[in-house]
């Protein structure tokens, strides 16, 4: 390391030590600990420092209060990360929890309540009909009408009522919403491009430039997902006519690596490939039933088969489960390099655990400390994520 770099260093270590004046010998010791894990990657360390910066306003902020906070410690391995910690009993949490939830309700429900538009009073009528018949009382508060309302934004619209809901609350939201545009026509079954679009828009995890979305930009990204959908096509009809010019068990093999291929592309690629994907699916059954039978007689072959098939089981529900995560890594994925933590950041506790859970660990640090500056910026401009805690404690090591 030069001198040049040692005075950046200097710099952005001091630029940390004054923004945590208020408890100057906690932060020297963090100064210190985050110094000595400078190494050939000045980059890395700064993103660190930044990392521990967003710590300390996530703690002051949000959450001491709900009986958590963030703190630098030591790995096994002797590398700096950040613990999640509990600083308060199970009781006083979930105690804490109610309260914070309970004012939530009553927030949501009261909004809704006061909206007078025909969409409105629609949807405040439905509510409260789901809570009468769901509770058997005459009396809904605010709370009341806050918490069904979450409830079935909770849910999977498969049921009618849910349905219902799913119809009354999106015209609702298309008038109250700053979310929603009348000017842009998004798509009932949108594909990747277009998803990913939305995905941006008003979003505070992305830069300000990529929050806006016009009518020239999905028209755009629209073209985009029909020409994915014909190359899925195309790629679907090759690979049917050269099933029919199968001579040897390794014309089998390639064209099995070429279904996954395909599969997973169709996946990542989304809206009307699910029809691709699917008939992909039913051929590659065919073939795994005729390499079966070819191979019925050499066990340890057909062991390695069925391995195989499992793995790639695996990997497909993956992709389907998590969508966002084949969409980030397919040809051609709508989510630019720069734009990876933006776009996890987005997504639910659960997407983001499973897709930390497959990077190499250098790299999910950096996710990690990167995402929690995210989310520190994103409050400082008003928006409070309603699963700040639960992402907050997936994006840190429990201890």
């Amino acid at each position: 390391m030069g001198p040049e770099e040692a005075e950046k260093i200097s710099q952005e270590v001091s630029l940390h030590a004054v923004a945590y004046k208020s408890n100057p010998e906690k932060w020297e010791k963090v100064r210190q600990e985050a110094a000595s894990e400078i190494g050939p990657d000045l980059e890395d360390f700064i993103a660190l420092a930044k990392g521990f910066q967003a710590m300390d306003s996530l703690n002051e902020e949000i959450l001491l209060e709900g009986g958590h906070k963030l703190e630098p410690q030591r790995k096994p391995d002797g590398t700096l990360g950040i613990a999640y910690k509990q600083t308060m009993s199970d009781e006083a949490i979930e105690e804490k929890r109610h309260k914070r939830g309970e004012e939530i309700f009553h927030g949501i429900g009261e909004s809704l309540l006061n909206d007078s538009s025909k969409e409105g009073c629609a949807l405040v009528g439905f509510l409260t009909k789901v809570y009468k018949m769901s509770s058997g009382k005459e009396d809904v508060s605010a709370a009341a009408i806050g918490k069904i309302w979450f409830a079935c934004q909770a849910e999977d619209p498969q049921s009618e009522l849910l349905q219902e809901f799913e119809k009354l609350n999106e015209a609702y939201k298309a008038i109250n919403s700053d979310l929603m545009d009348s000017d842009l026509e998004w798509s009932n079954n949108p594909g990747a491009h277009e998803i990913h679009l939305k995905r941006r828009q008003n979003n505070p995890y992305f830069p300000e430039s990529r929050r806006v979305i016009s009518k020239e930009d999905l028209e755009l990204t629209q073209k985009k997902d029909q020409s994915d959908f014909q190359t899925c096509q195309q790629r679907f009809e090759n690979l049917a006519s050269d099933f029919q010019k199968i001579v040897t068990s390794r014309d089998w093999l390639k064209i099995r690596e070429r279904l996954d291929t395909l599969i997973s592309f169709s996946i990542g690629v989304g809206g009307s490939a699910k029809e691709i994907e699917t008939r992909a699916l039913e051929l590659r059954e065919i073939l795994m039933s005729v390499l079966r039978k070819t191979l019925a007689n050499d066990q340890e072959k057909l062991g390695k088969l069925e391995f195989a098939n499992s793995i790639h089981r695996d990997f497909i529900k993956e992709r389907l489960n998590y969508p966002v995560i084949a969409q980030m890594c397919r040809e051609g994925s709508p989510v630019l390099k720069e734009e990876t933590t933006s776009t996890i950041l987005s997504e639910n506790p659960e997407t983001i655990s499973t897709f930390l859970n497959t990077l190499p660990e250098d790299n999910r640090s950096l996710i990690r400390v990167e995402a929690l500056k995210m989310l520190k910026e994103a409050l400082n401009g008003g928006f409070k994520d309603p699963q700040l805690e639960e992402k907050i404690s997936i994006l840190t090591e429990e201890t």
